[in-house]
């Protein structure tokens, strides 16, 4: 008998295959508005990014908004 393909492999659910949800930082997008100001408060890295995400506090309503770190961003 050969063996089994790895899409089926993934299919099973094993613990190798699963996602860790329970640490993601949070949904990342960028602010509805055009024109968007705040402050770059912390620079943190995500399990399921390869590029660092950056926690941005909004100076309008205060809210903290996590986006994608560009290059040359310092807190």
């Amino acid at each position: 008998m050969g063996k089994r393909i790895i899409s089926q492999r993934r299919g099973r659910g094993t613990p190798k295959f699963k996602i860790p949800s329970h640490r993601y930082l949070g949904e990342v997008k960028y602010p509805y508005d055009r024109e968007f100001e705040g402050v770059v408060t912390e620079i943190v890295r995500d399990a399921i990014h390869t590029s660092p995400i950056m926690k941005v506090k909004s100076k309008k309503n205060n809210r903290t908004i996590l986006l994608l770190a560009a290059e040359g961003v310092q807190v």
